[in-house]
Formats: structure tokens, C-alpha cells, sequence
């Protein structure tokens, strides 16, 4: 909620520039509404990967 109050501000500390925000957060919705956005670093995938290969033997 402080970076959606931030962005919209007129002198954001976080953003390089003022602007409008399109994401509505809620407790029960932010993991979700945000981990869309979210990227999957190759290190994680490695690493999944090897726990499947783990697990299945």
C-alpha cells in the first residue's frame, strides 16, 4: 500500500516519476495479484528441477 500511495504522490521516493496504479491489493488477494508480476530466476528453476529429480528416485 506505501509504494501504491508513493507512486501516486507528487514527488515519488521510489519511482522515477509520478503516475496512476491499476493493481487493487486486499490481505486476501495480494500474494496472488503480485505474483503475476513475478519473475523466475534460472538459480530457482535449477533448483526445482534437481528437488524433482530427488524426489522421484
Amino acid at each position: 500500500m506505501k509504494l501504491k500511495e508513493d507512486k501516486v504522490s507528487d514527488n515519488p521516493t521510489f519511482f522515477a516519476s509520478k503516475g496512476r496504479v491499476m493493481i487493487s491489493l486486499s490481505k486476501d488477494n495480494c500474494i496472488s495479484e503480485l505474483s503475476q508480476y513475478a519473475e523466475t530466476p534460472d538459480c530457482l528453476l535449477s533448483f526445482l528441477e534437481n528437488a524433482k529429480v530427488s524426489l522421484a528416485a
